[in-house]
């Protein structure tokens, strides 16, 4: 037993050795926007690009709430002898009211801040957004298609053909929903929305929003600044124009803020005013989704299996040899039977059997000799004729209207006692 456990053992290990190893290098698919990450949807390439767009720059990773890391003055008299530029890059953003008070400050000290997600918060859009002919913000629209073609609308940006992204996923072209940014929200207010860039000529797709003395850049796609895009020369085209926007100065790049979320679902702050949200997944769906979670998961589960059935046999522990138990109440009438005999009490002993055949007509029968029809009851019950019971009724009246009885009528009860004993039922 113990060798097939331990050979059980060693092949699940073996197993997972096979499998950690081969995974060590596997591409993820995922859209996490991980600035550390080469994967297709990661962008490291980008934050590396930011160096060459601002050299001599400071790139500051945000790691912990914008409250504590983004710079704003402290007072009239503080100047910032440079602008600075706040960069976000992901799939949806999470602030808190400390946070959106922060780059609100950040922004109207006149810095800018560029802002590449397919869901923006309504808590951060509530200050920064004028509204239009009483059109509130209702988040961006989508489109859903395989691919899309970005232009901008400065002439010195514009390119003789417009830029076409595919979205690819493993090799293979997928439908993606494409958000833009609803032309009804696009006025002449003094915070209005002003068009930078399209998306298939019609659909907005990048704009600025003038706050305080700075600007927000606000673009729809995040996945047009990741790792698998810039490996084409239309991307890393496309990407250099939309930063030139930016001014010279520190990069602040926010690793903090990025949440991810289902395909299409749009993140409302308002209906979750305290802490970070979290998407509508279960544990176990998110480990499902990952190919080395989920071939661990398998193997516990196989691992559980194997236990189980080497386990399942039944292992009885040692028999104790018990002593019989003794029959304490026959004893005690043996007893009692020869104290009364030794005083030649013959009454008494007459009457004890007669008390315990009573007894056993009632636990066995369920017939009270006190009822008028009880030997009627007991013959049908017992099996035993009536002439029987008769006869053992008449001779216990006998015994106890006695004072003295004789040894031939004490055995004469006895008999017929033991002769219904043996022959009911």
């Amino acid at each position: 037993m113990i060798i097939w456990i331990a050979a059980g053992a060693a092949l699940v290990i073996l197993l997972l050795l096979i499998l950690f190893a081969r995974s060590a290098n596997r591409v993820q698919w995922r859209e996490h926007y991980r600035a550390d990450s080469k994967d297709p949807f990661g962008t490291y390439v980008i934050r590396q690009l930011l160096g060459s767009y601002f050299p001599g720059e400071d790139l500051v990773m945000i790691t912990d709430s914008l409250g504590t890391a983004l710079p704003v003055l402290a007072d009239d008299t503080d100047l910032l002898t440079d602008t600075a530029n706040y960069v976000f890059i992901g799939e949806a953003m999470y602030m808190s009211e400390t946070d959106v008070d922060q780059l609100l400050d950040f922004v109207a000290e006149g810095n800018r801040a560029f802002i590449a997600c397919r869901t923006i918060p309504y808590d951060l859009m509530f200050y920064v957004y004028t509204e239009c002919d009483s059109m509130w913000w209702d988040g961006y629209k989508s489109l859903a298609d395989t691919a899309a073609r970005f232009s901008f609308v400065h002439q010195q940006l514009k390119t003789a053909e417009p830029s076409g992204f595919v979205f690819r996923k493993q090799g293979e072209t997928l439908p993606y929903e494409w958000q833009y940014i609803d032309s009804a929200y696009i006025c002449d207010a003094p915070y209005g929305i002003t068009p930078l860039g399209w998306m298939n000529d019609t659909l907005l797709n990048f704009a600025s929003i003038n706050y305080g003395g700075g600007v927000f850049y606000l673009h729809t796609a995040p996945v047009a600044f990741t790792n698998i895009q810039l490996r084409q020369e239309a991307g890393l085209d496309y990407a250099g124009r939309i930063f030139s926007h930016l001014a010279k100065g520190p990069v602040y790049w926010d690793e903090h803020s990025r949440i991810s979320l289902p395909m299409g679902r749009v993140l409302n702050n308002r209906s979750r005013p305290n802490g970070r949200y979290i998407p509508e997944k279960s544990p176990l769906q998110f480990i499902l989704e990952q190919p080395p979670l989920a071939w661990a998961w398998y193997l516990i589960l196989a691992t559980g299996l194997l236990y189980m059935v080497f386990r399942a046999r039944r292992r009885q522990r040692v028999v104790p040899v018990l002593e019989p138990n003794s029959n304490t109440s026959l004893e005690f009438i043996s007893t009692i039977g020869r104290l009364y005999f030794l005083q030649n009490n013959h009454r008494q002993l007459a009457m004890q059997q007669s008390k315990l055949f009573f007894n056993h007509i009632r636990e066995r029968y369920q017939v009270q000799p006190k009822d008028a029809d009880w030997k009627t009851r007991l013959a049908a019950k017992s099996g035993i004729g009536m002439q029987l019971i008769e006869e053992i009724a008449e001779k216990d009246e006998r015994i106890r209207n006695a004072s003295i009885i004789q040894d031939e009528t004490l055995i004469d009860f006895h008999q017929a006692i033991e002769k219904f004993y043996q022959q009911s039922k």
